[in-house]
């Protein structure tokens, strides 16, 4: 399956992830869109969840912001967890699991606030995985996904690689949110990256 194929080359980028000049340039500011989405629409930053989390970049930078927050990622990758918890700050409230979104090691409604950067299009059940952060996040938590959403023409040019997953358009995915009761109120563009769109949706009921 692409999506094993996935956890494979993560897996092998893990020990000079951090040192990749993606990280200046891609990563850390759509990380930087992300974060500043979440802490102006979302109701709680106590305990979050970063479903993807790699080596951890983005929730340490979310400990600079929010000291006292309690926060946890997940990623399938064994070598992205081991680099994230070699990095973790001493004294912050961070931890890192190896799992997979369509299976969340956690207890129902634990989470305020979930995140998930360009994770989103590797997964290997979409569906599923939407069900599972809906599981995890309280009634009125936020989810802000941040990923590759591709008009048509775009789609069918990234469907011809089969390593890149899936990539939907913003009506498709406002429909999978739907459909587990997560509600899309607020969608923005990263600076400069147009392609890349942040989508914001409450857990309702």
């Amino acid at each position: 399956m692409a999506q094993d194929r996935d956890v494979a080359h993560f897996d092998r980028w893990s020990s000079h992830y951090d040192r990749s000049i993606l990280q200046r340039f891609f990563f850390g500011p759509v990380q930087e869109a992300t974060i500043s989405e979440a802490a102006i629409n979302a109701r709680s930053i106590e305990v979050v969840l970063d479903v993807g989390c790699g080596t951890g970049q983005l929730l340490r930078r979310m400990a600079e912001q929010c000291p006292d927050a309690e926060l946890v990622g997940v990623d399938p990758a064994p070598g992205m967890v081991k680099q994230a918890q070699a990095a973790r700050p001493d004294g912050k409230h961070i931890d890192f699991v190896n799992g997979s979104v369509e299976k969340l090691p956690f207890p129902d409604a634990h989470f305020g606030l979930v995140l998930t950067t360009l994770s989103f299009h590797h997964w290997a059940d979409q569906q599923q995985g939407l069900h599972e952060i809906r599981r995890v996040l309280r009634s009125g938590g936020l989810l802000v996904l941040t990923d590759i959403l591709a008009a048509r023409w775009l789609r069918w040019i990234l469907a011809r690689r089969p390593s890149e997953g899936r990539f939907n358009s913003p009506v498709v995915l406002d429909r999978m949110l739907k459909d587990q009761n997560l509600q899309t109120i607020r969608r923005a563009s990263v600076p400069w990256r147009p392609q890349i769109k942040i989508t914001l949706a409450r857990a309702e009921g």
